[in-house]
């Protein structure tokens, strides 16, 4: 959903998709969940009851069962990879800006 950053300044918009973890907003934080397999999910929380977590990750939305936590934890970080510049021009930067508002 786009229409929560529409509204946002350009300079903001473009350190957001420049420097994604400078300034993240607490709903855009991800989450890393150890589960009890070992394995690690990371994403950010859309939805939360005492049964499961519903994850957006980089590929997807995941249904993590609580039961299968083992520890959670904050990144402090941005799902937004980092290094988008080296892979755009300047002109894609502002197609992108362009398309967002």
């Amino acid at each position: 959903d786009l229409g929560t950053v529409a509204n946002k300044p350009i300079d903001q918009l473009i350190e957001s998709i420049l420097d994604p973890n400078r300034a993240v907003e607490q709903r855009y934080v991800t989450q890393s969940l150890k589960l009890k397999d070992g394995s690690e999910k990371i994403g950010i929380i859309l939805e939360e009851n005492p049964n499961n977590v519903t994850l957006r990750t980089l590929v997807g939305v995941e249904l993590v069962l609580t039961k299968d936590i083992a520890s959670r934890k904050s990144t402090n970080r941005s799902l937004m990879p980092e290094g988008l510049e080296s892979a755009l021009k300047p002109q894609d930067i502002a197609d992108i800006i362009a398309w967002m508002k």
